[in-house]
Order: C-alpha cells, then sequence, then structure tokens
C-alpha cells in the first residue's frame, strides 16, 4: 500500500462520517491531509518516512 493510501485508509477507520468534516491537502508534510471540523478544529495527518507509519499532529489550542 502507498503511503498516501494509508494516510486515506487511517483517515476512514478513524472519522465515522467523512461527510461532516472537511479534508483538504496539506503539502508542508509527505502526503499530509488536513482535517477540519464544523467547530473549526483540525488536525493534520501525514505519513512519517522515518517511523514508516501514518502520524498526526492536532490544532494547538
Amino acid at each position: 500500500m502507498r503511503n498516501e493510501e494509508c494516510v486515506m485508509k487511517w483517515i476512514k477507520e478513524t472519522f465515522d462520517d467523512l461527510s461532516e468534516v472537511t479534508i483538504e491537502d496539506y503539502n508542508r508534510l509527505p502526503c499530509g491531509k488536513k482535517i477540519t471540523d464544523c467547530t473549526d478544529d483540525y488536525v493534520i495527518v501525514y505519513y512519517d518516512d522515518e517511523k514508516d507509519r501514518v502520524n498526526f499532529l492536532f490544532k494547538e489550542n
């Protein structure tokens, strides 16, 4: 499975209803996606090449 496919798989498995979030490309990180909900909270999901896994960063408060 390609890295971008791993990121999308993680997103689909983590969010119950993708129609409730907005998914945008986040090109500052490898295969990055920014997922924003209706309250403007977001998580950035990306593929960490060093650790060879999907990783994520939450919005700072």
